[in-house]
């Protein structure tokens, strides 16, 4: 897999946005409002979808802008960890679900874990990881 190649993208610095609220992705044309999420899938050895090349093959095409976008889901980066059977995706949705729906093809291999996030700067902007309540 790529590393964050063309799903990354540099994030305007104006404005950040705390944990759990919406952010505006600048690489998305529509108006939507997007919140930050970090998402980890784990699988068995024996059920590493990477084995089997028709699997792989669906797995890059699900990871690419075009199927995400009819999500609605931007990811930012990805990355398996050697060795792990884990993949880590840095993504931005409407909400927690619909970043849920675009990773079922996922939870039928292994475990799937959706973690509201927020960007560094909006950790030191207010002064530390626990978000500030609404």
């Amino acid at each position: 897999m790529p590393a964050a190649g063309p799903q990354a993208h540099a994030r305007s610095r104006e404005k950040v946005p705390q944990q759990g609220q919406p952010s505006r992705c600048p690489c998305i044309r529509k108006a939507d409002l997007m919140t930050l999420f970090v998402a980890i899938h784990r699988h068995a050895p024996e059920r590493c979808p990477a084995r089997a090349p028709a699997m792989g093959q669906a797995l890059l095409s699900h990871l690419s802008p075009a199927t995400t976008g009819q999500y609605g889901v931007v990811v930012h980066a990805e990355a398996v960890a050697n060795d792990k059977h884990t993949l880590y995706l840095i993504a931005e949705a409407g909400d927690e679900e619909q970043l849920r729906r675009y990773l079922a093809p996922f939870a039928q291999a292994g475990s799937v874990e959706v973690l509201p996030a927020s960007p560094c700067e909006a950790v030191i902007d207010r002064g530390g990881c626990t978000p500030i309540p609404a």
